[in-house]
């Protein structure tokens, strides 16, 4: 897993001060492959930064030093690629966390292979579970639902929330943890919490995810996706998004502008 992690960080690009791993989505997926098949391991977090969460990360410090502290940061977001293009670093593709949790349920289809979801509202991370056990056939997938009760800072609002999913997760001794918090919520917490759950081999944080794996909400279609609309489909779908999709577009290069891009 050493090996495959270093690999991962010859390369890694800052794009405002936070870091990209300069990695291609054949070569995450091998990465995740090793981490869920070593006997000794570390818990390995993984984020996905996009525009929106860059421009985020530029005004929470806090936040900016989980990212960067990442054990993989894969690049989310058409904005990002085309960013890293323009500064000629052709070897980043964009990878979603949705579809990097797919590709390694794929991978692992009639294996075992504990996964737990925490996150959403209502019965959403239960429903996603379900449907994602039957699609990818997977014997131990669970949810769990704590999302309406997490602050901004990544904490519960009431503490025994916290101890109860604490409680829970690390019964079930998941190998992967995919937390749907929403970006900053989910990383806070999967830095502050992840020590208490020593059998995940990886923790990710996937933002609405759930919901899509639930059904409530509808996915570009592919072909949208593919040419890079996936937001403008988004803000059609979900105009209350128009905020986020101004930092996405707005913001983000501008923010760039002012604090910079470097790699190492």
């Amino acid at each position: 897993m050493a090996d495959a992690l270093n690999q991962s960080k010859l390369v890694k690009i800052f794009l405002g001060g936070v870091g990209i791993n300069a990695i291609k989505k054949q070569e995450a997926l091998d990465f995740a492959k090793e981490v869920l098949n070593a006997a000794n391991h570390k818990t390995v977090f993984v984020v996905t930064p996009n525009p929106e969460i860059i421009v985020e990360a530029l005004r929470n410090p806090e936040f900016f030093n989980v990212l960067n502290n990442a054990d993989l940061s894969l690049a989310d977001g058409i904005g990002l690629n085309i960013v890293c293009k323009i500064f000629g670093h052709y070897n980043i593709e964009r990878i979603t966390g949705i579809d990097f949790v797919e590709q390694m349920l794929k991978f692992y289809k009639d294996r075992t292979l504990n996964v737990f979801l925490v996150g959403g509202e209502g019965n959403t991370a239960q429903l996603a579970a379900q449907k994602l056990k039957k699609r990818f056939a997977l014997h131990n997938f669970r949810g769990a639902t704590f999302g309406p009760d997490i602050l901004h800072d990544g904490t519960f609002k009431q503490d025994y929330d916290r101890k109860e999913i604490i409680k829970e997760l690390a019964y079930f001794f998941a190998d992967i943890i995919v937390v749907g918090f929403g970006a900053p919520k989910q990383e806070l917490w999967i830095k502050k919490n992840m020590s208490y759950f020593p059998s995940a081999k990886m923790m990710i944080g996937v933002g609405g995810a759930l919901d899509v794996w639930a059904g409530s909400k509808i996915r570009a279609p592919s072909f949208i996706r593919a040419l890079g609309f996936e937001w403008l489909w988004r803000l059609m779908t979900e105009p209350r998004r128009v905020k986020r999709i101004f930092n996405a577009l707005i913001i983000f290069p501008v923010s760039l502008l002012r604090h910079g891009n470097k790699h190492t």
